[in-house]
């Protein structure tokens, strides 16, 4: 997989955890879901952008240990560890996300979030 690949599909994740609801709807896929741990579970679209508005984004995030699979020349798959701080709250997980390119554009289908690290 190609440098640029990578380097373009770990932005979109940075874009995630530091940006807003205009990013999200950018970068989400029509059908994506998110899967995040108790009390959240899993998110649709729909319902990941109206809970944008009770989260604060986060201040800064580092990207470690990526580990990538190409399955298709259209699909990506990008798992890794976060970690990020909100002030001086910091935050560990285990994250993997899949991309589809549609529209001669990268867009995000399913993400699965893991506290820990």
């Amino acid at each position: 997989m190609h440098a640029a690949l990578k380097e373009q599909i770990a932005g979109l994740e940075r874009r995630l955890w530091l940006e807003g609801s205009e990013a999200f709807d950018k970068i989400m896929a029509p059908g994506c879901f998110m899967v995040f741990p108790k009390p959240i579970g899993i998110l649709t679209r729909q319902e990941i952008l109206a809970s944008l508005g009770n989260f604060a984004r986060w201040d800064e995030v580092t990207i470690e240990g990526g580990h990538w699979q190409l399955p298709t020349e259209n699909v990506v798959v990008f798992s890794y560890e976060a970690q990020a701080k909100r002030g001086e709250q910091p935050y560990a997980a285990f994250c993997s996300s899949t991309y589809v390119f549609i529209g001669q554009v990268w867009r995000i289908v399913l993400h699965q979030h893991t506290v820990g690290g």
